[in-house]
């Protein structure tokens, strides 16, 4: 995830400096909801759930050596569960990471937005 961050973060800078400061420099705060909810909120989103749909991994996870799977089939997580992970995602980081951690702990090693979705994190083959 952290690597799937720093991409996310390089691809901003590189937008912003396209784009130059007219995303960030309206006067109106109506006017910029909607294009940073879009730049900041929803394209991350879009590009997550295409990689796990796609691929079983983002950037990140296959540079990794890992993939997303649906922890009862072990298959290809279907849109549903790939979705409920993202959203659960910020359940996960709530108490302080918590959710990410129990994979320290947790018999089966899956982090709360795993178990929630039914979703593991296996090595890909």
């Amino acid at each position: 995830m952290f690597l799937d961050s720093m991409l996310f973060g390089a691809a901003y800078v590189a937008l912003y400096f396209v784009l130059g400061t007219s995303l960030l420099d309206m006067q109106n705060p109506d006017e910029v909801s909607g294009p940073m909810t879009l730049f900041f909120y929803i394209a991350p989103a879009a590009v997550v759930l295409a990689f796990w749909m796609t691929k079983g991994a983002t950037p990140g996870k296959m540079f990794m050596g890992i993939k997303v799977v649906d922890f009862k089939t072990g298959g290809t997580a279907s849109f549903g569960k790939c979705l409920v992970r993202y959203a659960c995602y910020f359940v996960s980081s709530m108490p302080l990471c918590l959710g990410y951690f129990w994979v320290l702990w947790g018999k089966d090693k899956r982090a709360w937005h795993d178990l929630i979705s039914g979703t593991a994190v296996v090595r890909a083959r």
